[in-house]
């Protein structure tokens, strides 16, 4: 039997630890809006996300619509799949009724290219004009990661700023 100094196993398990932890969503947090509340800007639209109903979800190696990893970090990517049911049922806590859907996206906070998951606890109703300018910054995020410039951690923390700076200040 082969003994390790107790030094030794205590960094074996601190980068076990660490690790493992890495494909939680919790554990890939920035500043949150402070938001649990439906509001809008007025005209009934709403620009983010209720952090209790929407508080973003990564995929994992588990998840059901998991099909593949990606980048030099080897991130879980899962494919796209929302069904309309499920548009519907994030939509209702924003005050988006079935019969408005078709004026916004059903938006993954965690976007799917950075690793987010399809979980309900990662969509949420946005306009299309605001969908388009978070998809801006997105793909240059993504961009990033790919290239292995940033990190996972830092993607969610850059989109959560963006999204919090952005689509909550400048609802127009």
């Amino acid at each position: 039997m082969i003994k390790r100094p107790l030094t030794t196993c205590l960094s074996s398990l601190c980068v076990f630890l660490l690790i493992s932890a890495c494909g939680r969503s919790d554990d890939l947090v920035a500043p949150h809006s402070g938001n649990d509340q439906p509001q809008n800007a007025g005209d009934g639209d709403h620009w983010y996300p209720i952090d209790s109903k929407t508080p973003g979800h990564l995929c994992t190696k588990s998840d059901p619509d998991f099909d593949e990893q990606r980048y030099p970090e080897q991130i879980p990517h899962c494919a796209r799949k929302v069904s309309h049911a499920t548009r519907v049922k994030v939509s209702q806590p924003y005050g988006v009724s079935e019969d408005e859907l078709d004026a916004y996206q059903v938006d993954h906070l965690l976007p799917l290219g950075l690793g987010g998951s399809n979980s309900e606890k990662n969509l949420w109703p946005v306009p299309y004009a605001q969908a388009r300018k978070k998809a801006e910054f997105e793909f240059e995020t993504f961009n990033q990661l790919k290239d292995g410039k940033i990190t996972q951690r830092e993607a969610i923390s850059r989109i959560r700023v963006w999204v919090r700076d952005n689509l909550f200040a400048n609802p127009t």
